[in-house]
């Protein structure tokens, strides 16, 4: 038994499959069943990200759409892990870097 929120272990267990890009995170079935409302989605998403980034049980990667994403350090992946316009489709100008993040045990298969 984890001592982790349901909503930790369910980004932990979606950040098994591969490099996730933060604006799918709420709309997968893993998250969306344990998220207590839309309204606070987006930031309940954020913080516990962060907090696992903290832990070291995920990392976190960025890029433009036409380039290939590069590792964050962790100063970097904290500040775009906060920042909420990163968790929408509707607010990734071409010009704004995808975040994605990746849980580290999928790194160590």
């Amino acid at each position: 038994m984890s001592d982790y929120s349901p909503l930790k272990e369910a980004l932990l267990d979606l950040g098994l499959e591969d490099l996730i890009a933060l604006p799918e995170i709420a709309s997968t079935p893993e998250v969306s069943i344990v998220l207590d409302s839309a309204r606070d989605a987006v930031e309940d998403i954020a913080a516990a990200l962060v907090e696992l980034l903290h832990e070291g049980r995920i990392r976190a990667w960025a890029a433009l759409w036409s380039q290939e994403p590069r590792l964050l350090g962790d100063q970097a992946a904290e500040r775009l892990l906060r920042d909420l316009r990163r968790y929408s489709f509707l607010s990734d100008p071409v010009e704004m870097e995808r975040v994605y993040y990746v849980n580290v045990d999928n790194l160590r298969a």
